[in-house]
């Protein structure tokens, strides 16, 4: 059998629905039982039943298409440790349980495909090989961070029932768990939400607090697939512009994004806490709600003044003050002539917070504010999954392809003419600093269906740390070949529609920016040892 979820582009008005989205599990020839029911039946894992609305003929060559892989999942568990976990459940472990999505007619017809992954076709589509989800899912999942959050926070509230705050119960039932009294002198208007041992139900994440809660994210009843990328991310504030319905309504919780005016101390508090392992329930909660937006580093979403923004804070393994260092690099990147998102720096708990405009936010035509979601795609989903052509490769971790990454834009960009050379200068500009930036750093939108392509998003982050310190890969020009100084950068600038001499300018332009860099620096209360580290990436670019 199957979960089926609709994919919607909420962020375009009137647009058909994408396709549906399917998540096969194994036929357990029951339902789901209530607390303290067994299945006393055996299993049927020889089928998968799919049932969705479409005609005959695509029902049918959906069917007769799937069977069961025959290669191991890195993420599937031994059949020994899941009967430890739960005896009742035997799951077949060449069992694929990847998604698979199919696009509508009416989509096929206007639409355009949402990631190089999913190229339009009216064949169901199963990821890449060696690829667990698609790439659209992936970026819009809460990341392993908020996960393990909110593990941590169930797990301790199993314990923990009487010390949860009111406001932190309210929490757990919006995260779809239902509850019992366990004790009865707790007041009957807390029903709801006082108890934490019971079955969960049909609109939780799969968590059965204190009975087991490892094991479902381990892959019991659901992939870790679709825990991350369906059930747990947040209705209406996860990034992208799409949303997956279920039964009518965006999967999800559906909590207001709190202004930082009230609640960035509470959470900076909550941040540090849990770092330093003294994190209660609530403070966990608090942070597993807020943490919407995925990444290197867990960034939490709150309104600032007339915009969502993302929230980066400084954690405890970090060498310098990372939000303070990312204002300053998006401060010399905007007088160097890059486009960036609006920022601002905020102290609060003796710490500073950098609080940037979503990137997937735009301006709603009734609230007038940075609220409306717009429809995104990284270039992670937008790169090709296989070999390129021109003899440069589909990207690995960490090592950034430009080519590739205006080849998106040649290929299916809206204004190449204007994004290439806007591209090229951000591009130049990281390189100097010994920036490494990622595939997800650089984002692309769409607003309309008739829209001719995608566009270039302004630059919302750039990450920088001392030259000595710096780890992992560096861009590439073709997912090979380094690229590491700004004269690499000037002979390939052809590649991003932008003349040799407009290069060359470009680049004394930004070195005159960069020589700022120390009074810029002190101006945003940057620690005087630190600018003495990070004397190496400003000076040497």
């Amino acid at each position: 059998m199957k979960r089926a979820y609709e994919v919607v582009a909420t962020a375009i008005p009137g647009a058909p629905k994408i396709g549906t989205l399917f998540f096969p599990v194994l036929d357990t020839g029951s339902e789901r039982k209530t607390s303290g029911q067994r299945s006393s039946g055996r299993r049927d894992n020889s089928r998968i039943v799919h049932e969705y609305d479409s005609n005959l003929e695509r029902r049918n060559e959906f069917e007769s298409s799937f069977t069961f892989s025959n290669e191991r999942r890195p993420y599937q568990t031994d059949r020994s440790q899941q009967s430890r976990h739960n005896p009742s459940l035997n799951l077949r472990s060449d069992f694929d349980n990847r998604p698979i999505f199919l696009y509508d007619e009416k989509w096929l017809e206007t639409g355009f495909a949402i990631g190089a992954d999913l190229p339009l076709g009216a064949e169901p589509i199963r990821p890449p090989d060696g690829m667990r989800t698609f790439a659209f899912l992936k970026e819009r999942s809460i990341d392993r961070v908020a996960i393990a959050l909110l593990r941590d926070a169930l797990t301790d509230a199993s314990g923990d029932v009487d010390g949860m705050s009111a406001r932190s119960r309210r929490t757990l039932s919006r995260f779809g768990l239902k509850s019992r009294i366990k004790d009865g002198g707790a007041a009957a208007a807390d029903a709801e939400d006082a108890s934490l041992d019971a079955a969960p139900s049909s609109a939780d994440f799969g968590l059965e607090i204190g009975r087991g809660v490892d094991r479902l994210f381990a892959g019991g009843l659901y992939s870790p697939e679709e825990l991350s990328g369906v059930r747990l991310p947040h209705a209406f504030r996860h990034g992208g512009g799409i949303d997956l319905i279920e039964n009518g309504a965006a999967c999800g919780i559906r909590t207001r994004t709190a202004s930082e005016s009230t609640s960035l101390d509470a959470l900076i508090y909550a941040f540090h806490a849990n770092e330093h392992g003294r994190a209660h329930a609530n403070d966990r909660l608090r942070l597993a709600a807020d943490a919407v937006l995925g990444g290197r580093r867990t960034r939490i979403s709150v309104m600032h003044k007339r915009s969502e923004c993302a929230v980066t804070l400084r954690r405890l393994d970090d060498p310098i003050d990372v939000p303070v260092w990312r204002a300053v690099a998006l401060t010399l990147a905007r007088r160097a002539g890059i486009e960036t998102l609006d920022f601002t720096i905020r102290s609060a708990m003796g710490t500073a917070a950098l609080l940037t405009d979503r990137f997937d936010r735009t301006i709603d035509s009734t609230t007038k504010l940075r609220t409306a979601p717009l429809l995104t795609l990284s270039a992670e989903a937008l790169l090709p999954v296989k070999p390129l052509g021109r003899g440069f490769a589909a990207p690995r971790p960490g090592r950034l392809p430009y080519l590739a990454l205006a080849d998106i834009l040649n290929r299916t960009g809206a204004s190449p003419k204007t994004d290439l050379p806007a591209m090229w200068r951000r591009m130049a500009f990281s390189v100097m600093l010994g920036a490494k930036p990622k595939t997800s750093d650089w984002q692309f939108a769409r607003t309309s269906l008739d829209a001719l392509g995608w566009r270039l998003l302004p630059m919302h982050s750039i990450s920088i740390l001392p030259r000595d310190w710096a780890t992992g890969s560096g861009a590439t020009l073709d997912g090979r070949t380094p690229l590491e100084t700004p004269e690499a950068c000037i002979a390939y600038a052809r590649y991003f529609a932008i003349s040799m001499g407009e290069a060359k300018t470009a680049i004394f332009e930004m070195r005159r920016a960069l020589a700022d860099w120390e009074r810029v620096a002190l101006d945003f209360g940057a620690d005087p040892r630190e600018i003495d580290l990070m004397a190496s990436v400003f000076e040497e670019g």
